[in-house]
Parts: structure tokens; sequence; C-alpha cells
């Protein structure tokens, strides 16, 4: 795969759907945000924060659980050396920053988890930022976002 291979896959795959966990489920810290036949989609919703210098960009954290199988079956052998046998991919964590003003994003880390909770793969990306697409999970996580903001939570 090219540079960033099965991490921008995984991008492609959150950017239009979604992922599911019981032990995002059990933590009361994952709000879900969007559910479709890719997972489920949450939000950390203790980890926004407020990006220094930038007074309208915000740092969230998202978790997807994928359960797409042919999805899984692609991960399970791109990265199938560091499987055991009954491990299998999992969750991605991203890092997400969006820009509330102009309603754009940049993913800035992530992460790719098995079943058994090890790391598969891990990425800082170097992206643009680029308009929140109508329709996806980061449009929930936009309305989150400014929903902390409005609350006051958001305060320096």
């Amino acid at each position: 795969m090219k540079k960033y291979g099965a991490m921008l896959f995984c991008l492609a795959v959150l950017a239009g759907g979604a992922a599911q966990s019981a032990s995002a489920k059990e933590n009361a810290q994952w709000q879900l945000l969007e559910e479709n036949a890719a997972g489920e989609y949450y939000s950390d919703v203790t980890a926004f924060r407020r990006v220094e210098k930038k007074e309208n960009a915000i740092q969230a954290r998202a978790r997807i659980d994928l359960k797409d199988p042919g999805f899984i079956r692609l991960l399970t052998h791109h990265f199938g050396r560091k499987l055991t046998k009954d491990d299998k991919p999992a969750a991605c964590l991203l890092t997400v920053v969006l820009h509330l003003e102009d309603h754009t994003y940049r993913i800035e880390n992530i992460q790719l988890l098995s079943q058994e909770g090890k790391t598969l793969e891990k990425k800082a990306l170097k992206e643009d930022y680029k308009p929140i697409p109508k329709g996806t999970f980061l449009e929930n996580l936009e309305k989150e976002v400014q929903a902390w903001d409005i609350l006051g939570k958001g305060t320096i």
C-alpha cells in the first residue's frame, strides 16, 4: 500500500461510516455520534480542548469501532503478522482538530487497534484543513464540540 496505506483507507471508510465496541459503550466518556453498516462513531466528551493561539479551533478525540466484515478482513490481511490467531482489527482512534468558524477539520493522529487492544499502526498526519463533509460523523462531532463550546466548557 502507499505511504499511509491502510490508515488512509481507514479514514475513507470513517468519513462515510461508523463502528461498535462493548468497551466504548461501557465507558461513559464516549458519546455515540452515529451508527451505520461500517460501525459506530464515538467522541470522547472529556477530551475536547482549545488549540492554543486559535480561538475557534478545538481538538477532539474520536473512536470508530469497526464492524464491516470486508473491511476487517482487509485490515486483518494487511496486519496479519501483528495479530494473534484469535485477534483482529477492531477500532480506530483519531485526534481531530475542528475549526468552528469556517467548518473545516484536519486529522492529526490515527491509531488502529486490535480487539485485544494492541496498536497495529499509529500515524501522525500532516493534513491541511478540509471542509467538513455533510452527513458524516465529522458533522456530528462538530455539533458536539459546538454544544460543548456554547455551554462554557470551552473557556480557557
